[in-house]
């Protein structure tokens, strides 16, 4: 009875998760950023600056970058208009030119290829629109997430507070190490993403230059942007450079080939170095745990749902590493896979000389009989 209830509730409580998704998530966006520019705001303060002009100007500081990257993209797609008739001619003769493929290749007339290529579009175009309806709610929300920062920021001591006078004087330590955990792993998470971002925006736009691609810059930063989007990311990432390439005239089929290896390339080194050493490391969360609960976060919240499940799983196993009896859960959720050779070799071993004693008893008792 007492795991139906807890599975009811479990239910319950995903199923107000996603009723509420417009609330919670700018919400989570706006705690996220309060603890990123908590740094700055403190550096501020120790200067002798007032603490509400510090978070303005905080807020000022994070508004800039946003804004200057956005007007940074925002010229490089303006300029896409003096080629837009261009781009129409060109895409028209793409299309005839692979009609025409397929026809002599594989022996399926036009008809059949435009209505495959009409469904596809159709169902292309739900995706496109589930992608577009969750970046125009993150904007249309980014005055409410501002809002929310500064509350957070200026009305931090009452929820640190709350949070010690809610447990008694013993849980102190354990409380206060749980949000000083939560807080490292955030500022580090984030910051790690950052610094990701500009490394991989540099290595595309290198390698998109060194190919001689048109909009070499915007397409390396774009799809190091892209590359925070777990799994759609990547393949929209490696398929943008491509389609511009084939836009702005290009014939040559050995070019999409080495775009698609520059773009692997890049992946593997963002993968297995930058991944593991700058963002992975912050939160110590294990592969397949981050995969599952991406595609669970991307199932409840869309997109933003994939970014910030991350998160809330790393600080559920802070919370966990930190609780005495939650904390296989930790381990199960963590990547220290020494540690857990470790023990099962050990525990080996003990089996190992438990049955070796049990025989050598058995042995001497034998010899007593005889």
């Amino acid at each position: 009875m007492r795991a139906t209830f807890v599975l009811i509730g479990i239910c319950l409580f995903f199923y107000v998760l996603n009723l509420l998704s417009n609330v919670l998530i700018p919400i989570s966006f706006g705690l996220m950023f309060a603890i990123l520019l908590n740094p700055v705001v403190n550096r501020l303060r120790r200067w002798k600056i007032p603490k509400i002009i510090a978070i303005f100007l905080s807020l000022l500081l994070a508004l800039g970058i946003v804004i200057g990257l956005l007007s940074f993209i925002y010229t490089q797609v303006a300029s896409f208009a003096e080629y837009g008739d261009q781009f129409k001619i060109r895409g028209t003769e793409i299309k005839d030119n692979l009609q025409l493929w397929v026809t002599d290749s594989l022996g399926f007339d036009k008809q059949a290829q435009s209505d495959a290529l009409n469904n596809l579009v159709d169902k292309s175009k739900d995706y496109i629109g589930t992608f577009l309806d969750s970046i125009l709610t993150l904007l249309t929300n980014i005055l409410l997430v501002f809002i929310y920062i500064f509350m957070f920021l200026l009305y931090k001591p009452l929820f640190v507070n709350f949070f010690y006078e809610v447990f008694d004087d013993k849980q102190q330590d354990k409380v206060h190490s749980i949000l000083e955990s939560s807080k490292s792993a955030i500022q580090g998470y984030v910051v790690g993403l950052m610094l990701e971002m500009l490394v991989i925006a540099v290595l595309n736009s290198t390698a998109y230059l060194i190919i001689g691609l048109e909009y070499a810059v915007l397409l390396g930063i774009i799809c190091a942007i892209l590359n925070l989007i777990p799994y759609i990311g990547g393949i929209i990432g490696v398929s943008l450079p491509i389609v511009m390439y084939m836009l702005t005239g290009g014939d040559d089929l050995t070019t999409p080939v080495i775009i698609a290896a520059a773009y692997t390339g890049i992946q593997l080194f963002d993968n297995y170095f930058v991944v593991p050493k700058v963002v992975s490391s912050q939160v110590s969360i294990n592969a397949f745990v981050a995969i599952v609960i991406v595609f669970f976060g991307g199932a409840l919240w869309g997109i933003s749902g994939m970014f910030l499940s991350i998160l809330f799983v790393a600080i559920l196993k802070i919370i966990f590493e930190n609780v005495e009896n939650l904390r296989p859960w930790s381990k199960i959720l963590g990547d220290d896979l020494k540690a857990a050779e470790k023990r099962n070799i050990d525990e080996a071993n003990e089996a190992k000389l438990i049955v070796g004693s049990n025989l050598n008893e058995e042995e001497a008792t034998t010899k007593e009989e005889n």
